[in-house]
């Protein structure tokens, strides 16, 4: 997954928590939105500091919402809606 650039797993009901492993340094863009996915965001996403595309919605992520994103400085799309979620979102 070193070199992979694009993910997108949408709307393909998986279910269980998502891996750490998913994530490269080198992601624009990853979409896991519309599933059953459970648990909190792996901070092994903050590793990607190309990412300028995210979206987790319509999933049932719990935890809170890491400072930690406004360190991804490339991100222009970030889509969290309809989890439970706690926190605001970082500049």
């Amino acid at each position: 997954l070193n070199r992979l650039h694009i993910l997108n797993l949408q709307s393909n009901k998986f279910t269980g928590t998502i891996s750490r492993e998913l994530f490269s340094p080198s992601m624009e863009q990853v979409s896991m939105g519309l599933n059953k996915l459970v648990g909190s965001i792996p901070h092994s996403l903050f590793n990607s500091k190309h990412l300028q595309y995210l979206d987790f919605g319509g999933n049932e992520l719990t935890g809170t919402i890491s400072t930690r994103f406004g360190e991804l400085k490339k991100l222009k799309h970030l889509i969290l809606w309809k989890n439970r979620l706690k926190g605001t979102i970082p500049e």
